[in-house]
């Protein structure tokens, strides 16, 4: 009985006589309705615009991988035109959209760039004033206790884990946290201080 099972199920599924096979209902469907199409995404999308033939390609493609394609197209044409120009319409609009989100991109990227290149142009006054917080800092990091700085340096600078520090500093790692918070609390209290 089991076999007879596996040959039913290796049997190849003709469709009925007159109903045509998925390649030729595309066929059928990309000359039917090929040159209208065309000519709906050219008014679209604008005439000379490069991707007309990507979003026309795009519309079978999506046509050929729908499961029900049969199911869903009518004997009545003018329905399969207007189920074809929906897909085509929103093809259209994603692709659209995409490009206008792509553009807004690049032109955030270049003021932010343009900004970049502004700042980088400091007025000596700001430089000064950089060079004051450095300064600030270094002489706040060289009175921190020895071990919090060093703590600091091999967390911060030298990205070790805290178990490496630990390790290195010969303490626990609750101690090297310790020290770790004492020292960023330092280092923040005096560059808040300076900003008042």
């Amino acid at each position: 009985m089991d076999v007879m099972r596996k040959q039913k199920a290796q049997v190849v599924k003709l469709p009925p006589p007159g109903m045509k096979t998925r390649p030729q209902v595309l066929e059928h469907l990309h000359t039917e309705h090929g040159p209208a199409l065309k000519a709906f995404l050219a008014v679209r999308m604008g005439r000379g615009n490069s991707d007309i033939e990507d979003v026309f390609q795009d519309v079978f493609v999506r046509l050929s991988n729908m499961p029900d394609l049969n199911a869903r197209l009518s004997t009545d044409q003018t329905r399969n035109r207007a189920f074809i120009f929906t897909i085509a319409n929103n093809l259209a609009l994603d692709l659209i959209r995409s490009k206008q989100v792509r553009a807004r991109y690049q032109q955030r990227q270049t003021e932010l760039d343009d900004n970049d290149i502004d700042r980088q142009e400091t007025c000596p006054e700001r430089s000064a004033s950089a060079q004051q917080e450095l300064d600030r800092l270094k002489n706040t990091l060289m009175k921190l206790k020895p071990e919090w700085r060093k703590a600091l340096i091999m967390h911060r600078i030298m990205h070790n884990t805290y178990q490496e520090i630990a390790s290195e500093m010969d303490v626990t790692i609750k101690q090297v946290e310790w020290f770790l918070k004492n020292a960023v609390s330092r280092l923040n209290k005096t560059s808040i201080s300076r900003r008042k």
